[in-house]
Protein backbone atom coordinates (compact mmCIF):
# COMPACT_ATOMS: atom_id res chain seq x y z
CA UNK A 1 0.00 0.00 0.00
CA UNK A 2 2.83 2.42 0.82
CA UNK A 3 4.46 2.26 -2.65
CA UNK A 4 1.15 3.31 -4.22
CA UNK A 5 0.86 6.29 -1.90
CA UNK A 6 4.45 7.29 -2.62
CA UNK A 7 3.81 7.12 -6.34
CA UNK A 8 0.71 9.31 -5.97
CA UNK A 9 2.68 11.89 -3.99
CA UNK A 10 5.49 11.77 -6.53
CA UNK A 11 2.97 12.24 -9.34
CA UNK A 12 1.44 15.26 -7.57
CA UNK A 13 4.91 16.69 -7.13
CA UNK A 14 5.66 16.05 -10.81
CA UNK A 15 2.59 17.94 -12.07
CA UNK A 16 3.30 20.91 -9.78
CA UNK A 17 0.54 20.38 -7.23
CA UNK A 18 2.76 21.51 -4.34
CA UNK A 19 4.37 24.36 -6.25
CA UNK A 20 1.26 25.88 -7.83
CA UNK A 21 -2.08 24.68 -6.52
CA UNK A 22 -1.42 24.47 -2.77
CA UNK A 23 0.26 27.92 -2.49
CA UNK A 24 -2.58 29.36 -4.62
CA UNK A 25 -5.24 27.88 -2.30
CA UNK A 26 -3.35 29.05 0.80
CA UNK A 27 -2.87 32.63 -0.39
CA UNK A 28 -6.40 32.87 -1.81
CA UNK A 29 -7.95 31.62 1.44
CA UNK A 30 -5.94 33.91 3.69
CA UNK A 31 -6.44 37.03 1.55
CA UNK A 32 -10.14 36.34 1.01
CA UNK A 33 -10.79 35.79 4.71
CA UNK A 34 -8.95 39.00 5.63
CA UNK A 35 -10.91 40.97 3.03
CA UNK A 36 -14.20 39.48 4.24
CA UNK A 37 -13.47 40.14 7.91
CA UNK A 38 -12.18 43.68 7.54
CA UNK A 39 -14.59 44.78 4.77
CA UNK A 40 -11.73 46.91 3.47
CA UNK A 41 -13.15 46.94 -0.07
CA UNK A 42 -16.53 48.11 1.11
CA UNK A 43 -19.84 46.64 2.13
CA UNK A 44 -23.39 46.71 0.92
CA UNK A 45 -26.58 47.10 2.92
CA UNK A 46 -29.21 44.42 2.35
CA UNK A 47 -32.38 44.59 4.44
CA UNK A 48 -30.68 46.80 6.99
CA UNK A 49 -27.68 44.48 7.48
CA UNK A 50 -24.13 45.12 6.35
CA UNK A 51 -22.55 42.45 4.14
CA UNK A 52 -19.06 42.49 2.62
CA UNK A 53 -18.80 42.71 -1.15
CA UNK A 54 -18.02 39.07 -1.77
CA UNK A 55 -17.52 39.29 -5.53
CA UNK A 56 -14.98 42.12 -5.26
CA UNK A 57 -13.21 40.36 -2.40
CA UNK A 58 -13.08 37.14 -4.42
CA UNK A 59 -11.64 38.87 -7.50
CA UNK A 60 -9.02 40.69 -5.43
CA UNK A 61 -8.02 37.52 -3.56
CA UNK A 62 -7.85 35.56 -6.83
CA UNK A 63 -5.64 38.21 -8.44
CA UNK A 64 -3.28 38.38 -5.47
CA UNK A 65 -3.05 34.58 -5.34
CA UNK A 66 -2.31 34.36 -9.08
CA UNK A 67 0.41 37.01 -8.81
CA UNK A 68 1.90 35.15 -5.86
CA UNK A 69 1.96 31.83 -7.71
CA UNK A 70 3.52 33.51 -10.76
CA UNK A 71 6.59 34.40 -8.68
CA UNK A 72 8.72 31.34 -8.08
CA UNK A 73 10.68 33.13 -5.33
CA UNK A 74 7.55 33.80 -3.28
CA UNK A 75 6.37 30.22 -3.75
CA UNK A 76 9.79 29.01 -2.59
CA UNK A 77 9.54 31.14 0.55
CA UNK A 78 6.01 29.82 1.21
CA UNK A 79 7.12 26.20 0.77
CA UNK A 80 10.17 26.68 3.00
CA UNK A 81 8.22 28.49 5.74
CA UNK A 82 5.18 26.20 5.89
CA UNK A 83 6.80 23.47 7.99
CA UNK A 84 8.00 25.70 10.84
CA UNK A 85 4.77 27.75 10.72
CA UNK A 86 2.67 24.59 11.10
CA UNK A 87 4.81 23.53 14.06
CA UNK A 88 4.41 26.98 15.69
CA UNK A 89 0.64 26.89 15.17
CA UNK A 90 0.41 23.37 16.60
CA UNK A 91 2.41 24.41 19.67
CA UNK A 92 0.13 27.42 20.19
CA UNK A 93 -3.05 25.32 19.81
CA UNK A 94 -1.77 22.72 22.27
CA UNK A 95 -0.75 25.46 24.70
CA UNK A 96 -4.23 26.99 24.56
CA UNK A 97 -5.79 23.54 25.02
CA UNK A 98 -3.51 23.02 28.03
CA UNK A 99 -4.65 26.35 29.52
CA UNK A 100 -8.30 25.48 28.97
CA UNK A 101 -7.77 22.05 30.51
CA UNK A 102 -6.67 23.66 33.75
CA UNK A 103 -9.67 25.99 33.84
CA UNK A 104 -8.23 29.20 32.52
CA UNK A 105 -10.69 31.45 30.67
CA UNK A 106 -8.80 32.46 27.54
CA UNK A 107 -11.34 34.72 25.87
CA UNK A 108 -10.38 37.96 27.65
CA UNK A 109 -7.12 36.84 29.25
CA UNK A 110 -4.28 39.35 28.83
CA UNK A 111 -1.70 36.54 28.98
CA UNK A 112 -3.26 34.97 25.89
CA UNK A 113 -3.29 38.36 24.16
CA UNK A 114 0.45 38.83 24.71
CA UNK A 115 1.00 35.19 23.78
CA UNK A 116 -0.64 35.90 20.42
CA UNK A 117 1.63 38.95 19.94
CA UNK A 118 4.64 36.73 20.61
CA UNK A 119 3.31 34.19 18.10
CA UNK A 120 3.06 36.91 15.44
CA UNK A 121 6.70 37.88 16.11
CA UNK A 122 7.75 34.22 15.86
CA UNK A 123 5.88 33.82 12.58
CA UNK A 124 7.54 36.97 11.23
CA UNK A 125 10.96 35.59 12.19
CA UNK A 126 10.13 32.31 10.44
CA UNK A 127 9.20 34.19 7.27
CA UNK A 128 12.41 36.27 7.47
CA UNK A 129 14.38 33.02 7.84
CA UNK A 130 12.54 31.37 4.94
CA UNK A 131 13.18 34.37 2.69
CA UNK A 132 16.90 34.03 3.38
CA UNK A 133 17.25 37.45 4.98
CA UNK A 134 18.28 36.28 8.45
CA UNK A 135 21.97 35.58 7.61
CA UNK A 136 22.22 39.01 5.96
CA UNK A 137 20.73 40.71 9.02
CA UNK A 138 23.08 38.84 11.38
CA UNK A 139 26.07 39.65 9.16
CA UNK A 140 25.07 43.33 9.08
CA UNK A 141 24.91 43.50 12.86
CA UNK A 142 28.25 41.70 13.19
CA UNK A 143 30.13 44.03 10.84
CA UNK A 144 28.43 47.38 11.49
CA UNK A 145 29.72 49.43 14.42
CA UNK A 146 26.42 51.30 14.74
CA UNK A 147 24.46 48.09 15.20
CA UNK A 148 24.21 48.65 18.95
CA UNK A 149 22.55 52.01 18.29
CA UNK A 150 20.10 50.44 15.84
CA UNK A 151 19.21 47.67 18.30
CA UNK A 152 18.72 50.30 21.01
CA UNK A 153 16.39 52.31 18.79
CA UNK A 154 14.37 49.20 17.90
CA UNK A 155 14.09 48.23 21.59
CA UNK A 156 13.09 51.80 22.50
CA UNK A 157 10.35 51.83 19.86
CA UNK A 158 9.20 48.41 21.05
CA UNK A 159 8.96 49.63 24.66
CA UNK A 160 7.10 52.76 23.55
CA UNK A 161 4.66 50.65 21.51
CA UNK A 162 4.05 48.34 24.48
CA UNK A 163 3.47 51.34 26.75
CA UNK A 164 0.98 52.82 24.29
CA UNK A 165 -0.83 49.48 24.09
CA UNK A 166 -0.86 49.19 27.87
CA UNK A 167 -2.09 52.76 28.44
CA UNK A 168 -4.79 52.76 25.76
CA UNK A 169 -6.11 49.27 26.59
CA UNK A 170 -9.42 49.45 28.44
CA UNK A 171 -9.70 47.31 31.54
CA UNK A 172 -12.48 44.74 31.51
CA UNK A 173 -14.21 46.17 34.61
CA UNK A 174 -14.80 49.59 33.04
CA UNK A 175 -16.06 48.22 29.74
CA UNK A 176 -19.81 48.63 29.35
CA UNK A 177 -21.83 45.45 29.69
CA UNK A 178 -23.45 44.14 26.53
CA UNK A 179 -27.20 43.95 26.51
CA UNK A 180 -29.06 40.96 25.14
CA UNK A 181 -31.41 41.66 22.28
CA UNK A 182 -34.89 40.41 23.03
CA UNK A 183 -36.41 38.91 19.93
Amino acid sequence: MAPYLESVIDYLKLIGFYDILLPFILVFTIVYSILEKTEILGHEMIAGKSYPRRSINMIAAFSIAMITVASSQIVGVINKALGPIVVAILISVFTLMFLILFGREIKDDPVVKYYSYALVVILALIIIWAAGWLPDVVKYFETNKNAVNIIGIVVLFGVIALLILWITDEPLASAPAKKKDDE
